[in-house]
């Protein structure tokens, strides 16, 4: 996929992290939403990665972690990566309970990687 795929795809999870039905303030959808947010960035590090002079994609979430270190303020960009990656395995695959103040924890992260790569 090309930097423009990937950048439609992260407006797309954008845009649906916006509904009203995914307001931290009165969602019960706390899960799909931490999902949400990592996919969404994980769209705007393959993008980075895809605009390369030698593009290259990621094959698996540990790459994309790894290649999170390579974008401009890789070190913040990987360390809420990560923040946002282990939320997602709890909310997907384990029985743990994301609540509002967890997803505003998780929105910070969010925004922090949104300002850097989305520009």
């Amino acid at each position: 996929m090309d930097f423009q795929n990937h950048r439609k795809k992260f407006s797309n999870t954008e845009a649906l992290i916006h509904e009203a039905v995914m307001e931290i303030e009165t969602t019960t959808h706390f899960d799909w939403l931490a999902v949400m947010m990592y996919y969404s960035c994980l769209h705007l590090v393959h993008s980075h990665c895809a605009n390369r002079k030698t593009p290259y994609h990621p094959q698996n979430h540990t790459q994309v972690l790894n290649e999170a270190r390579r974008v401009k303020k890789g070190r913040v960009v990987q360390a809420e990566m990560l923040v946002l990656y282990n939320a997602s395995m709890d909310a997907r695959y384990e029985d743990k309970f994301l609540g509002k103040q967890d997803l505003e924890e998780l929105k910070k992260s969010y925004d922090t990687i949104k300002a850097i790569l989305a520009s």
